[in-house]
């Protein structure tokens, strides 16, 4: 069992002008999780002639994605049941947002 901590919550003000709220059933509320997109995406295998370094990279980056992996599964469930959405941000996304 471990602490986790978001990054980002945010919270969109989606009324219309008589204030009632959107029926689309959109999540007004938003948990981010920015994270470097290579932490995002499986580790492909090295060859298996590669050297000892790069193996080792690979069990580093396999323990790392699988972490992400248990702990956004975790907050998306929690997410859904207090509704909200969790979201997992890269710098592509940042980018696109014009953050970055």
């Amino acid at each position: 069992m471990r602490s986790y901590f978001i990054d980002f919550y945010i919270e969109f003000d989606r009324s219309d002008d008589d204030g009632d709220e959107d029926s689309d059933g959109a999540s007004r509320k938003l948990l981010v999780e920015v994270k470097p997109k290579a932490q995002t995406i499986r580790p492909v295998p090295p060859q298996s002639t590669a050297k000892l370094k790069e193996q080792k990279r690979f069990v580093l980056d396999c323990r790392t994605y699988l972490t992400n992996e248990a702990k956004w599964k975790a907050a998306k469930a929690w997410a859904d049941s207090h509704g909200m959405k969790f979201v997992v941000w890269t710098e592509d996304t940042l980018t696109k947002l014009g953050i970055m």
